[in-house]
C-alpha cells in the first residue's frame, strides 16, 4: 500500500510540474528544453540506457548529454520489491532527464499478476 501511495504522490507532483511547465513554455508540443523536444530527450535516454549510445561523464560521474543535461540513472534493484536508491550530485545549471514511464510498473498484492478476463 505504501508503494502505491508513493507512486500516486510522485505522479501527482510530476503532473503538477507538467502543468506549470506548459503554462510558461507555451504549447508543450513546441517546447524545446535545452535544445531538444521531449521525444528527442527520451530517444537519447533510451539509447543510452540500452547501451547503444555512449555519452561523456562529468566530474560527478554523471552521464551528460550536450549541452549539460544529466541522464539520471535508475537504481539497480533485484525486482522483488526491495527498494533501491542512487545518490546523484548535480552542478549548478545542470538539468536532468528521467523518463517516468520507465519507472512505473504494476504492484501485485500476492506476487502474481492479475488474470485477464476470458
Amino acid at each position: 500500500m505504501k508503494h502505491l501511495l508513493a507512486k500516486i504522490n510522485l505522479m501527482t507532483a510530476l503532473f503538477g510540474l507538467c502543468l506549470t511547465t506548459a503554462l510558461f513554455a507555451g504549447s508543450p508540443g513546441n517546447s524545446h528544453s535545452f535544445g531538444r523536444t521531449l521525444a528527442g530527450w527520451v530517444d537519447i535516454y533510451e539509447r543510452w540506457g540500452l547501451g547503444v549510445l555512449a555519452v561523456p561523464v562529468d566530474g560527478n560521474g554523471n552521464a551528460v548529454a550536450r549541452p549539460h543535461v544529466v541522464l539520471m540513472p535508475i537504481p539497480n534493484t533485484p525486482g522483488d520489491g526491495t527498494p533501491g536508491h542512487v545518490d546523484v550530485t548535480l552542478n549548478a545549471g545542470q538539468a536532468f532527464v528521467l523518463p517516468i514511464w520507465g519507472l512505473l510498473g504494476t504492484d501485485y498484492t500476492n506476487g502474481n499478476p492479475a488474470r485477464s478476463p476470458a
